[in-house]
């Protein structure tokens, strides 16, 4: 499996549970959209070698 390395969005439900897309391949137009119809927050991480980097960045909806 590959390992997670840059930048992507995180879409959190909840603690347990959140989904990553690479910053690459939306917008932040797009992942802003997208958080809201799933009713998620959106984050920014960084990732390097499938480890992450520092802490989450969230990005507000509005």
């Amino acid at each position: 499996m590959k390992k997670l390395n840059g930048y992507y969005y995180c879409f959190s439900h909840s603690s347990y549970e959140h989904g990553l897309c690479s910053i690459a391949e939306v917008s932040r137009e797009m992942a802003k959209r997208a958080a809201i119809n799933l009713g998620a927050r959106l984050y920014i991480v960084k990732y390097r070698n499938g480890i992450q980097q520092g802490k989450k960045k969230r990005i507000p909806l509005t």
